[in-house]
Parts: C-alpha cells; structure tokens; sequence
C-alpha cells in the first residue's frame, strides 16, 4: 500500500513539473512566478493556461485561435 502511495505521489509531482516547465517554455516565465499562481489559484488546468496568458498581456481570442490551430 505505502509502495503504491509512494508512486502515485511521485507520478503526480512528474506531472505537476512537467506542467510547470511547459508554461515556462510557452511563456517564458521563470518557475517560480508559474509556481506563485499556482499556489493560490482555484480552477482547471486549462483556465490556469489562460489565466497566465491574460497575465502576461496576450488577447486570449487570439491566442486561443493561435493554439486551435496549433492542434489542428
């Protein structure tokens, strides 16, 4: 059981930085400021996304446009 636990817990934060340094990267933020807004901010991933692009000055239409493309 605490094995299981242990790997869940190591698997969450993997995820958790791989998040962080992929902001980082698509912002070109430092860690730490990603890791402030995190800290205290209540909603999804996706909103978290957008709420960091709002941050930094970017007209989320746009950018949202940009990023559907992006996938298509």
């Amino acid at each position: 059981y605490n094995r299981c636990r242990t790997d869940a817990y190591e698997m969450e934060m993997r995820h958790l930085n791989t998040l962080v340094e992929d902001i980082c990267k698509e912002f070109e933020v430092h860690k730490d400021y990603v890791m402030d807004i995190m800290e205290t901010y209540n909603g999804t991933t996706e909103q978290l996304y957008y709420h960091i692009a709002k941050k930094k000055g970017y007209n989320i239409d746009t950018f949202m446009k940009l990023n559907t493309n992006k996938i298509n």
